[in-house]
C-alpha cells in the first residue's frame, strides 16, 4: 500500500496518509468542483501519539453546504459514524477540504478553524490533523497537511 508522509521542520510530528483516502478526496473534488467540499479524516496514532495515520476519509455530510470560496461542514450522521469508527480502532484524526482551482495553503479562516477543533474536548483531539487539497482534481493538484502544536498551526512537509 502505498502512503504519503509529511513531518514537521523538527521532525517531532508527523502524519502518513494511505493512497486509498488520497484517492478518495480527489473522487469528492472531481464531484464537486467548481464548489468547495470536504469532510472529516479518520485513522489512528502511533503508540508514541507522534504520528496520525489516515486510513479513511469521510465526505461531506447530508446538511453540509458547498460554495465557490467556503465550504460549511455538516453535522448529520457524524456523532453515530464515529462512534461506531471508534468500536473498531478507528478515531477522528482531523478535518480536509478543498480549494477548487487554487492554492493548497490553508487560510485564515481554517486556521481559526482548526485551532477550534483542537480546543474542542468533545472531539477527543488536541492536535488534529488538516489537508487542504488545492488545483485541479482531474489534473494538477497538491495537498497542504498541517497540525496544531501549543495553539500553534504546524505546517507538514513532504517526507
Amino acid at each position: 500500500m502505498t502512503v504519503r508522509r509529511f513531518v514537521s521542520a523538527d521532525r517531532s510530528v508527523g502524519v502518513e496518509l494511505e493512497e486509498r483516502a488520497v484517492t478518495t478526496m480527489l473522487k469528492l473534488c472531481r464531484r464537486s468542483a467548481p464548489l468547495e467540499t470536504g469532510g472529516l479524516l479518520v485513522g489512528h496514532y502511533s503508540d508514541w501519539g507522534d504520528r496520525a495515520v489516515v486510513t479513511q476519509i469521510i465526505g461531506p455530510p447530508r446538511d453540509s453546504r458547498h460554495f465557490r470560496f467556503l465550504f460549511l461542514r455538516g453535522v448529520s450522521g457524524l456523532a453515530g459514524r464515529l462512534r461506531r469508527l471508534w468500536d473498531t480502532g478507528a478515531y477522528y484524526v482531523g478535518e480536509w477540504h478543498f480549494h477548487p482551482f487554487g492554492s493548497p495553503d490553508p487560510s485564515e479562516t481554517d486556521r481559526g478553524q482548526i485551532r477550534a477543533f483542537a480546543r474542542d474536548q468533545q472531539l477527543h483531539c488536541p492536535h488534529p490533523v488538516m489537508v487542504v487539497l488545492g488545483g485541479d482534481p482531474r489534473g494538477e493538484w497538491d495537498l497542504a497537511v498541517a497540525t496544531v502544536i501549543e495553539d500553534e498551526i504546524a505546517m507538514l512537509n513532504d517526507a
